[in-house]
């Protein structure tokens, strides 16, 4: 019982805290925002990339091998 008074407490502190909060006027200066950017376009790229990766592998599962390519 002691832990759920802890418990509800901290509820209502963090709704507290998320109702009575002001807006913080930040600033991003464009080199955040381009760094912003580039991860967001190495995040796409490597998953393309890992999905084509997968693909391949698996098409070659089920690819017909030539006789030449055993030997």
């Amino acid at each position: 019982m002691f832990h759920k008074k802890f418990r509800s407490l901290g509820w209502t502190l963090c709704v507290m805290a998320l109702l009575t909060s002001t807006p913080a006027h930040a600033y991003i200066d464009p080199v955040t925002g381009s760094f912003v950017i580039q991860g967001l376009i190495a995040a796409v790229m490597a998953v393309v990339a890992g999905v084509r990766s997968i693909r391949e592998r698996v098409l070659g599962l089920f690819k017909r091998r030539r006789d030449d390519d055993l030997a």
